[in-house]
């Protein structure tokens, strides 16, 4: 049809498994966000597959006085890194 050959990648693509697609980050960077809401955790498992799996997390650039403590709950207990440069701490 029109001379063209089919595309045979598009027929023997096949999707990669919802695993393979999972992420550990949240960048949340230049939003002047003053806390993170108490709902973060329920957020959290809107965005992320496995919201347990967060490592690390940018809240730079924002206007925080203080590390929000949503993030030293036992749910994010292989969270090691938060950047908190440039905001406003106490």
């Amino acid at each position: 049809e029109g001379g063209q050959t089919p595309n045979h990648l598009r027929e023997e693509w096949v999707p990669p498994p919802r695993d393979d697609l999972q992420t550990n980050a949240l960048k949340l960077g230049n939003n002047l966000l003053t806390s993170l809401p108490p709902a973060f955790n329920i957020i959290l498992r809107e965005v992320m597959d496995k919201p347990r799996n967060l490592s690390w997390i940018d809240l730079s650039f924002n206007q925080l006085e203080e590390v929000p403590s949503v993030l030293a709950s036992h749910l994010y207990s292989r969270l090691n890194v938060i950047y908190l440069h440039a905001n406003q701490p106490q």
